[in-house]
């Protein structure tokens, strides 16, 4: 709770203008234009990896023993059998604790279902900011006394930025968790660094938390241009 935002702050900017001159009687130029910019900030609780499976090999360096014996003992038989058939055995977990790696005889692997908020990484924060503007100019004026016309022509555009900061990424938990050492992760990534998902809270180094995390930026922009001609009035029949 302490990181919530619950009164979202909210900014807006607008401006609008419009104008008309008679040229003559039967001529009158128009325009107007508009503009508004829109900015939003959110703040809200800490990321992390909600219910995402991972792969942990069972010589992580952060898995502690009573966690791995706990998932060497996992029963994969069926409940209608009644049986216990535990995934790995005593001895094959004993060994591969101490695997060196995937080519070792001893290495075994689990995927389980990863639940942990990452704190250490800071509060989800962003940031939506949306622009517009639209601009018209034309003419008008009568052919007849009771038939008009009119010309004109308009450009708008509107952009909407979108910034988030300090969400985590679930490739990285994934990535993160299958390491031997505490230096490198097995899949080579010079950038990866091995993390630890079973500490309590602060157990997430700095360097941890910045390979989970990644911030992003999304800008969708559109554009309208318009040309309108119209002809009205009564033209004396049905």
């Amino acid at each position: 709770n302490p990181f919530n935002v619950f009164q979202t702050p909210f900014k807006r900017f607008n401006i609008f203008a419009q104008g008309n001159y008679e040229i003559s009687d039967a001529v009158e130029v128009y325009t107007r234009g508009m503009f508004s910019k829109n900015t939003v900030d959110t703040i809200i609780a800490p990321s992390g990896s909600f219910g995402g499976t991972v792969t942990v090999n069972l010589n992580n360096p952060y898995l502690p023993a009573t966690l791995r014996n706990q998932f060497c003992a996992f029963n994969t038989a069926t409940a209608a059998s009644g049986l216990y058939t535990p995934r790995f055995s005593t001895a094959e977990c004993a060994a591969a604790a101490t695997a060196t790696g995937r080519t070792d005889v001893n290495y075994r692997e689990v995927t389980v279902t990863l639940n942990r908020r990452t704190p250490e990484v800071g509060p989800r924060i962003s940031n939506y900011q949306t622009t517009i503007f639209d601009y018209r100019v034309g003419a008008r004026g009568g052919i007849t006394d009771s038939i008009d016309w009119d010309l004109s022509g308009a450009y708008g555009e509107s952009e909407n930025l979108q910034t988030i900061k300090n969400y985590t990424l679930q490739s990285r938990f994934r990535e993160a968790a299958l390491a031997n050492n505490t230096t490198s992760c097995q899949s080579g990534n010079a950038a990866c660094v091995p993390v630890n998902l079973f500490g309590p809270e602060g157990s997430i180094s700095p360097a941890m938390a910045a390979f989970l995390s990644a911030d992003s930026t999304t800008i969708v922009r559109t554009t309208l241009a318009q040309a309108r001609g119209t002809i009205s009035g009564d033209a004396g029949f049905a």
